[in-house]
């Protein structure tokens, strides 16, 4: 009896902490870049349908070189007035970092 009265206690126990909240880790890493973006490319704009925009094309860091990510139609979002492409700006220690892209109210 008293190891079942031990095991259901330590059972309630585990239960109880499984139980809490989880919360989740958020790490957002800026990485500096001493060699600057080439120029952005030329892309044709196709005709956009309606409730679709143009997000051009942007260049990204791969780890060790600037990878092309090609312009894109997406859709739309209500209440927002216009999208902003992600740009490369330089910081103050003369890195260069990627600015998200995204709508703007």
């Amino acid at each position: 009896m008293k190891i079942k009265s031990m095991l259901c206690i330590s059972l309630l126990a585990a239960s109880a902490g499984m139980m809490l909240p989880m919360t989740q880790a958020q790490a957002q890493a800026v990485v500096g870049i001493r060699i600057a973006p080439p120029a952005p490319r030329m892309e044709r704009i196709p005709p956009q349908a309606r409730g679709y925009a143009w997000s051009p094309g942007y260049w990204n860091y791969s780890g060790h070189r600037y990878v092309w990510v090609p312009g894109r139609s997406i859709r739309v979002k209500h209440g927002y007035r216009n999208y902003a492409a992600p740009v490369w700006r330089q910081d103050r220690h003369g890195n260069w970092v990627r600015q998200e892209g995204g709508w703007r109210r």
